[in-house]
């Protein structure tokens, strides 16, 4: 089972009449201005069943800059992500590994963490630091983990608030 938190957007789709996160999904973080900021939930349609993340950011751009297909299931996690997006794995245990545009599939174990921003939030903090801080957090609450990485982020800017089009995507195996 998959934990979603988003933080810091500006608007949510979500698809009508959506499945229960049991069956397949995907996750669009779309573009609006001039850095993306709007999450689109897409769940699997027969048009999307054989597509790959790659495909759908490609077929979404320049609208998009992150697609994630979560497959409950098999607890996988597929996801491509354009320059400038920061996304990382976070295991049970703590340890994080930055993720490349284009990662192998990830199998989530209980615990596991996938965090990815849009490129906002690399005009806040670098990566590293990003890393750093998603490493030392123990919270095991996707609610929590997100809220937290948001307030951090306007904490080292030094700014009164996170900026309208930053967004934060969690997920979490559980």
């Amino acid at each position: 089972m998959f934990h979603i938190a988003l933080r810091g957007i500006s608007h949510i789709v979500r698809a009508t009449n959506a499945p229960p996160m049991d069956s397949p999904t995907w996750i669009a973080l779309g573009d609006q201005g001039p850095f993306p900021s709007d999450f689109a939930l897409q769940h699997r349609r027969a048009t999307l069943a054989d597509a790959s993340p790659r495909s759908i950011l490609q077929a979404l751009a320049p609208h998009a800059c992150l697609s994630v297909h979560l497959n409950p299931p098999t607890q996988t996690l597929a996801a491509s992500a354009a320059p400038g997006v920061a996304h990382y794995f976070r295991l049970a245990d703590g340890a994080v590994k930055p993720l490349p545009s284009d990662p192998e599939p990830i199998m989530l174990g209980q615990g596991d963490t996938y965090v990815a921003l849009n490129p906002v939030a690399l005009t806040l903090a670098d990566g590293p630091a990003i890393a750093q801080f998603i490493h030392l957090r123990d919270y095991f609450n996707v609610d929590k983990l997100a809220s937290a990485l948001l307030a951090h982020l306007v904490e080292v800017a030094g700014v009164a608030e996170a900026p309208g089009n930053l967004t934060i995507l969690v997920v979490e195996s559980r």
